[in-house]
């Protein structure tokens, strides 16, 4: 890829309190999010990245995007580990759901 063209905008599922249920929002991406997006340009060969978006709001992005662990309602996680077949036992049991989440990374 020789040419980058980075708006500095993404969609991001986060949950909506009012609706009760999780969205795709459009989001300004954060610091380490474009620099993931600059270094896409001259992999392969020299490259340039544009980045639609003044250095004041690059200074103002976050850090780092929170992770989807914690955007995701419990209840949706739940149902997804449920689904993939990933927390297949009970509440009490070694391969259920608590078990599960407490194996995850903690920020």
């Amino acid at each position: 890829i020789a040419f980058v063209v980075d708006t500095g905008r993404a969609k991001e599922k986060n949950y909506d309190p009012h609706l009760k249920t999780s969205t795709l929002q459009p989001v300004w991406v954060s610091q380490a999010s474009a620099k993931q997006r600059k270094g896409r340009a001259g992999r392969t060969k020299a490259g340039v990245c544009f980045h639609l978006f003044s250095r004041r709001r690059h200074s103002s992005l976050r850090l780092f995007t929170e992770s989807e662990l914690l955007r995701t309602p419990l209840e949706e996680l739940c149902l997804q580990c449920k689904k993939l077949d990933l927390a297949s036992g009970g509440p009490e049991d070694a391969d259920g759901i608590p078990a599960f989440l407490a194996k995850a990374l903690t920020p």
